[in-house]
């Protein structure tokens, strides 16, 4: 199993902050304008991703504020132009549809199979055995808060990859927009295609299959 949300560092929908990474920030690098320091992020972000390594940098690791905007925006390539995810569930299969051709239709279709289907939430080592655990949450936008939900497991691994251990719980989807009532659910975060459940989506949504 996969360990502590405590040391996970947060992760914007679509665009990521910084999670934890092997590889760490160059701190030797020439000093860049800040143009020619994202062009060259964008670069190596690209470089990186044709071989198929989707690891980020770690913005708290620089030692210098260069190095940090550097990873920052290495961070930002990496989570706006990745693949979408590889549909292994039923669940995945509707989040992709809406992305790719969004209607009420396929709104309806996602929304049904969220509530119904298992999701994967990450929390501590203590919270797996606990009826509430406590939940890992990320930015979303400028200030708001979300908790994290992952539609399967491989999801999970995929956007924590730079985690040796992490620790989560799963249960339906119905049961995790209880649990994060007044909160966003901030869907696959760091993945693609983005997705964020909002408060009064999500109420809408539970009175509907009565609360």
């Amino acid at each position: 199993m996969l360990k502590k949300a405590g040391l996970l560092a947060a992760l914007l929908l679509g665009v990521s902050s910084g999670a934890l990474a092997d590889s760490r920030v160059r701190a030797d690098r020439p000093v860049l304008a800040s143009s020619a320091l994202e062009t060259s992020a964008r670069r190596d972000a690209r470089m990186a991703m044709a071989i198929g390594d989707f690891r980020q940098r770690d913005p708290a690791q620089a030692k210098t504020e260069e190095g940090r905007r550097y990873a920052v925006a290495f961070n930002r390539t990496l989570s706006q132009e990745r693949p979408y995810i590889t549909a292994g569930n039923p669940l995945e299969e509707t989040l992709l549809a809406l992305a790719r051709t969004p209607s009420p239709l396929t709104s309806q279709a996602f929304e049904d199979a969220f509530l119904t289907s298992k999701v994967y939430l990450v929390t501590t080592k203590e919270g797996q055995a606990e009826a509430r655990p406590p939940f890992w949450r990320t930015s979303v936008g400028a200030s708001a808060e979300a908790m994290v939900v992952f539609t399967s497991e491989d999801r999970l691994r995929e956007a924590l990859t730079n985690e040796p251990t992490i620790y989560w719980v799963t249960m339906s989807g119905r049961d995790a927009l209880r649990l994060a009532r007044g909160l966003p659910v901030a869907i696959n975060p760091g993945l693609r295609p983005p997705a964020v459940i909002q408060p009064a989506q999500a109420e809408s949504l539970l009175q509907k299959i009565g609360g």
